[in-house]
């Protein structure tokens, strides 16, 4: 009898379906806070739009990490998960630069907090990939000496 997954596990388990999520709640909250300020129900400040951006980015490094720890083939899902974090990157960049009206330059140290969080987020993928062996290796042992005493 084989075992599979329920449709919605192997969705949050592309990365590209979870980087349009993140996309998809990051450009929701920019338009939110866009059309708040302008009824003028609200001050906000312009590089609020990169706070939530930077955000985003978080959430999805962490949430990605995670979830690669029940993939397959890590070989496949890393270069998945590295295109959908560019592809994340990019859009939250445009959207946040269109919605405040400043360039990353502009909005201060946002150039250094997308850097930190990419590598944070590269970080995040290694550990979990270095997890993964240790686990698999302490599982092998385990069944060496389960194998070794029935003998």
């Amino acid at each position: 009898m084989s075992v599979t997954k329920p449709d919605f596990f192997s969705r949050i388990s592309n990365p590209f379906y979870q980087s349009g999520f993140v996309i998809c709640l990051v450009v929701f909250a920019m338009i939110v806070l866009k059309v708040l300020n302008a009824l003028h129900t609200t001050d906000i400040n312009t590089s609020v739009y990169w706070v939530i951006g930077g955000a985003g980015l978080l959430f999805f490094g962490i949430f990605n990490s995670v979830i690669s720890l029940q993939d397959g083939d890590m070989n496949v899902y890393w270069y998945k998960s590295f295109a959908a974090y560019a592809a994340l990157l990019g859009i939250t960049w445009l959207a946040a630069q269109s919605l405040s009206g400043l360039n990353i330059d502009e909005a201060g140290t946002f150039k250094w907090i997308f850097f930190i969080l990419t590598f944070a987020y590269l970080l995040f993928l290694s550990l979990m990939r270095a997890m993964r062996k240790v686990v698999a290796m302490a599982q092998q042992e385990d069944n060496n000496w389960q194998n070794r005493q029935k003998k």
